[in-house]
């Protein structure tokens, strides 16, 4: 779908997005709700019948016939109304201030979304790019939810990967925590700004502000070293590290930046 939807790819689809998130910075709930309610209405709307003559016509008839193909093409209107939702709530997430969005609409989207992500059907995820694509979406926005909502969002992270934390997950049982802890790289913890002043070491003399977001920071990194020591199974360690790696190396370069 990216290659048809994503970013870059027609500048007026992208034009309408941005549009979105500019409308957003003022009217936040209205335009969120608009976005949700549009993706909402496409499980009910019809199939054009030109788009299903000219697929029919598109596809060997031994392989795409009568339900089949209306079932596919279903689907396939299903996966690209996702996608453009999930475009369109992260450009407007990232135009709006921390309080913005607003507690009901903030906790429904953020609820929302981390339950599409959290439970997606594993077999379509090895088997379809476009569903890997959606899914990859899904965390992006987490990770823009969490600008704002921190504690929130990491918290369902966290009670996800409790079983693992507590040594319950058998070695390589269940994808669906390799899955969860590849989402984790999308959130970023919150270091500081620059203070103004230089120092010999970075350069740059960072503060930690505001300091509750670094103490935040730091708790959530606590409780996932405990999940990944008592993680099993070489594929989900190695999953996990990648995401650990993700989350820290922007820490890392705010402290040391002429090494990294």
């Amino acid at each position: 779908m990216s290659e048809f939807l994503g970013p870059g790819v027609d500048t007026k689809f992208d034009d309408i997005l941005k549009t979105l998130g500019r409308i957003g910075q003022k009217n936040a709930k209205p335009v969120v709700d608009s976005i949700r309610r549009w993706r909402q209405s496409q499980n009910s709307s019809v199939i054009p019948p030109d788009i299903v003559r000219l697929q029919f016509t598109q596809s060997p008839a031994s392989t795409l016939r009568g339900n089949r193909l209306h079932d596919t093409l279903t689907e396939r209107k299903s996966l690209a109304a996702i996608y453009i939702m999930c475009r369109a709530l992260i450009v407007v997430m990232q135009s709006l201030s921390k309080d913005a969005l607003g507690e009901s609409i903030g906790f429904d989207l953020e609820e929302t979304t981390f339950e599409q992500f959290r439970k997606p059907d594993l077999k379509l995820l090895s088997q379809s790019a476009n569903h890997r694509t959606n899914e990859e979406l899904y965390a992006t926005l987490l990770r823009y939810l969490a600008n704002s909502r921190f504690i929130s969002v990491t918290d369902r992270f966290l009670a996800e990967l409790a079983p693992v934390a507590s040594g319950h997950v058998a070695k390589d049982v269940d994808l669906r925590y390799e899955n969860l802890v590849r989402g984790l790289k999308h959130i970023q913890i919150k270091v500081g700004r620059p203070s103004g002043r230089y120092c010999s070491l970075t350069r740059l003399n960072y503060q930690v502000w505001p300091p509750e977001s670094f103490e935040e920071g730091a708790e959530f990194m606590e409780a996932l070293a405990k999940a990944f020591e008592n993680a099993h199974g070489f594929r989900f360690k190695l999953s996990f590290m990648e995401s650990l790696v993700e989350l820290l190396h922007p820490v890392a370069k705010v402290t040391f930046p002429s090494q990294l």
